[in-house]
């Protein structure tokens, strides 16, 4: 937990560069939770094929979704370690070993990750109720369908968002824990 408030501070000097991934991932989990209210909404209603066919939607829409975020996030974060390159060698020159800066990559995902998902089940529960108006109104589902009150969507959209996150930064952190401390004065 040593590289935590190192994992602060990169995020705090360099979030300008991770608010794409950022952005993605709340908006990611945004979707995920809609989708995952709108579920169990579905879940509750008596069986049909009307049902069968809604569910369907609401999963595939999820799944694209994170499956989208899980790429955006690990672009970005790639994107983010190759612009560092200098910096995570000066860790190493300063004796950081490759667990450490894979720890410190790692633990930056992991507060984004939380703040993102955090943002975006805040961001989905608010937007559930009209997508559930909407489905009514192109008839994918009753009219008078009302949005549920089960709270494990919300638990699993923002563990999934965490998961992505963390996911998506596994190859950059292994990236960066590969990094030589010379790396910090080849640019020189």
């Amino acid at each position: 937990m040593r590289m935590l408030p190192i994992a602060w501070k990169s995020l705090r000097a360099r979030w300008v560069g991770l608010i794409g991934a950022f952005t993605a991932l709340a908006l990611g989990v945004a979707m995920t939770t809609v989708m995952l209210l709108g579920l169990a909404t579905a879940l509750a209603l008596p069986g049909g094929e009307a049902v069968v066919s809604l569910v369907a939607a609401l999963g595939t829409a999820g799944g694209v979704s994170a499956f989208v975020s899980a790429f955006v996030v690990a672009s970005t974060f790639s994107y983010a370690v190759a612009q560092r390159r200098r910096e995570l060698g000066l860790l190493r020159l300063a004796g950081a070993t490759r667990a450490q800066v894979r720890r410190a990559v790692l633990a930056e995902a992991l507060i984004l990750g939380v703040a993102a998902s955090a943002v975006g089940c805040v961001l989905g529960r608010l937007a559930a109720p009209s997508m559930v108006r909407w489905l009514g109104d192109v008839d994918m589902a009753p009219r008078d369908l009302a949005l549920g009150s089960q709270h494990w969507p919300l638990y699993a959209a923002f563990w999934t968002g965490l998961l992505v996150a963390l996911g998506g930064v596994v190859v950059a952190a292994r990236r960066a824990g590969r990094l030589g401390p010379l790396d910090a004065l080849s640019d020189a």
